[in-house]
């Protein structure tokens, strides 16, 4: 982008017929879509993997076995 920066790398890992699956049983989850990991690195230039936490999402909602 013509601008200095610090890495950052973002990974997609999204299954689409697990999220279909997933937003069948509530569309509110759609909202969490696609599961991304991000890469990134600090000022200090330490490594970070940041992701969504999606422990609300599998147990805090009424999914089947197969949906989790």
């Amino acid at each position: 982008m013509g601008k200095s920066a610090r890495h950052m790398s973002i990974y997609p890992f999204c299954d689409p017929l697990a999220a279909q699956r997933v937003v069948e049983a509530n569309i509110n989850f759609a909202a969490y879509l696609p599961c991304r990991i991000a890469l990134l690195e600090d000022s200090k230039g330490k490594a970070w993997l940041v992701m969504m936490n999606l422990y609300m999402m599998i147990h805090g909602a009424a999914l089947t076995d197969e949906q989790k």
